[in-house]
């Protein structure tokens, strides 16, 4: 039988986000867990961090950036002098 490696996942953008409020939201609200209790804290804790975190999207700022800088924006010909008087007639 051969092995194979498990290779760790990365965790996506949305799940470090989640972590990271649910920590933020514990610190703060660090008294009310005595009055609620651990479990119905924790619960709750994770409920908010959940709808705080459910609208947001990762964006393409770095891939934006790499294309703007890649390509040249070319100004368009414009030619201003009207030899012909004729051709400013209907």
């Amino acid at each position: 039988m051969a092995k194979t490696k498990k290779v760790a996942k990365k965790a996506t953008l949305k799940k470090d986000l989640r972590a990271h409020v649910s920590q933020s939201l514990e610190s703060m609200f660090k008294e009310f867990e005595s009055i609620v209790g651990k479990r119905k804290f924790q619960k709750n804790i994770k409920k908010a961090s959940k709808i705080l975190v459910t609208s947001v999207k990762p964006t393409k700022v770095k891939l934006a950036a790499k294309n703007t800088e890649e390509t040249e924006v070319q100004e368009p010909f414009i030619n201003n002098e009207v030899t012909d008087k004729s051709e400013l007639a209907f």
